[in-house]
């Protein structure tokens, strides 16, 4: 998150990562799958004031080519 802060201004604290997309990669001689994750965030401040958790997730760049979720490379059924 840019700002790192919650709708109230407090600052906030990365509580985990979710997997956003995957891209796969091309080099000369060289293919490789890069995992993209975007982080979870909590706003403890908030959760002081009211006792319910604030959590607020980061967005993910892009795809550059939109890749099924769950599509394995690897052999085919032929």
């Amino acid at each position: 998150m840019p700002d790192k802060l919650c709708p109230n201004g407090h600052g906030l604290v990365a509580v985990g990562k979710k997997l956003a997309h995957e891209e796969l990669h091309f080099r000369p001689a060289k293919l490789y799958l890069e995992r993209i994750y975007t982080t979870t965030y909590k706003c403890p401040s908030c959760e002081l004031m009211d006792g319910l958790a604030h959590l607020i997730q980061s967005q993910a760049p892009k795809a550059l080519i939109p890749l099924f979720h769950h599509v394995h490379i690897g052999h085919a059924n032929v």
